[in-house]
């Protein structure tokens, strides 16, 4: 049992709560709250939803999550969002209408399971920052512990460390790859999701595969720039790449730096 303070803080907020539903995206954020939701003792179900835009590894990494803490899991699998206007186009309350989407489903599956709340991971931190998913949050009446408590990004990791959560990089959503306003195919999204696990194989940790004019443009850290182009390296990569159709082929010098 650790003696963190978040673990009292949070089983005061929570205490009214029998079962609690986690909306859970395999970042970093919802793994620390799960792990602390068990130290606190308390029931839970971790619930995540699979759209096609979303990375196959974040459900990878969320089931094996799971299964590691013995947590109980349900993945929700969800294609006919692509039906959805504003995500087809890519348009700019994407993240809203995606959001929504995702809360409601889980609300409805929490329902079913017994759960009386639902609750995310995001933190106060992010409450600063220009994320239309927030409403669709309130309109469904979803929790953020973190960021009630005004827990920050930095606390997170400093909490994870001591609940044997191991680092987890950033990931988004394969939207953030493509232009706003631009016809999204699943055909496409598939082809982008195979370009970054091919990238990631090549001892890449983080990767941003963004579509360009028909190829890509591709973002890693920066201490991960000559790993690319080693001799090897680079032709393996480039040969994967174009037979999914991807043409030409770019490496961003800067490195990754978080923006889209």
């Amino acid at each position: 049992m650790t003696d963190l303070k978040e673990l009292n803080m949070i089983s005061e907020l929570l205490k009214d709560h029998k079962c609690i539903a986690v909306a859970y995206s395999s970042g970093l954020d919802s793994s620390v709250l799960l792990r602390l939701l068990q130290e606190a003792g308390k029931e839970i179900i971790a619930i995540t939803v699979y759209f096609p835009y979303i990375p196959r590894r974040a459900v990878r990494r969320s089931e094996e999550f799971a299964r590691k803490w013995n947590i109980p899991h349900i993945v929700l699998i969800d294609r006919e969002i692509m039906k959805d206007e504003e995500i087809a186009r890519n348009g700019s309350y994407r993240c809203y209408a995606c959001k929504k989407r995702m809360m409601s489903m889980i609300v409805r599956i929490a329902k079913r399971k017994g759960c009386d709340l639902v609750i995310d991971g995001t933190n106060f931190d992010d409450l600063s920052e220009i994320r239309p998913g927030l409403k669709a949050l309130e309109e469904l009446d979803v929790v953020s512990p973190f960021a009630v408590l005004k827990v920050t990004k930095e606390r997170i990791r400093e909490m994870a460390k001591e609940l044997d959560v191991p680092e987890i990089l950033p990931d988004t959503c394969l939207l953030t790859r493509l232009p706003h306003n631009f016809q999204v195919s699943d055909d496409l999204l598939r082809e982008i999701d195979l370009a970054e696990e091919a990238i990631l194989e090549k001892d890449i940790p983080l990767v941003r595969a963004r579509y360009f004019h028909g190829g890509l443009k591709i973002e890693v850290l920066p201490d991960d720039l000559q790993k690319l182009v080693r001799k090897g390296i680079r032709e393996a990569l480039v040969e994967e790449l174009m037979e999914l159709g991807f043409d030409p082929i770019t490496l961003d010098l800067k490195g990754y730096t978080g923006s889209t």
